[in-house]
């Protein structure tokens, strides 16, 4: 087994092991009130300023902090004080229709995600065996497979990680869910 196998290996399992699709559902009862609120971040205020030579040369630029500024860049849910998690939300909201969409789409992702593990790890335990097995001429056949089913395998791995990394549902449609109207911010939010 080659060294480059082994590497190729041990960067497979490492990105796998960050890949796994779970869930922080967690059934959540009834009790304080349920929010919608607004993630912002911060992001940096910056001057530009040319630097010169002697002659008045233009010889580069720099860029200088000069303060941050709070970006909208999501939306939380809570209950009382505590994050909580969409499938949550909408369990706790009683909205079956939303319950049942993030369900579905987390269903279909988890499938992905483990496909795309499956593929990933066939695919680089075939790199590895079929040149041990077959011989050392089989060996360019087998990377070459490695290299076009792994990256498909990665990116179904991780694809399959968005309805549980992100929001399935819109802000709008939680606060549909809550019977409110939803406030300004829900429309800059970023698509």
């Amino acid at each position: 087994m080659s060294s480059a196998s082994v590497t190729g290996f041990m960067i497979s399992l490492a990105v796998l092991a960050g890949a796994c699709a779970t869930s922080n559902y967690k059934g959540l009862s009834p009790g304080a009130p349920l929010t919608v609120v607004p993630v912002t971040r911060p992001v940096a205020i910056t001057r530009d300023t040319e630097i010169r030579d002697g002659a008045g040369v233009r010889i580069g630029s720099e860029s200088t902090v000069v303060g941050y500024r709070d970006v909208l860049s999501g939306f939380a849910f809570k209950q009382g004080d505590a994050m909580i998690d969409e499938q949550d939300f909408y369990h706790l909201a009683r909205d079956r229709d939303g319950v049942d969409a993030v369900e579905r789409a987390r269903a279909r992702g988890r499938r992905r995600n483990r496909i795309g593990i499956a593929l990933t790890l066939a695919s680089t335990a075939a790199a590895i065996a079929v040149p041990v097995t077959f011989g050392r001429s089989t060996a360019p056949y087998a990377v070459g497979q490695w290299f076009i089913t792994t990256p498909i395998g990665l990116w179904l791995a991780l694809s399959g990680r968005e309805p549980f990394d992100q929001h399935v549902l819109s802000a709008s449609r939680a606060f549909q869910a809550l019977g409110a109207e939803p406030p300004g911010w829900v429309s800059e939010l970023p698509r």
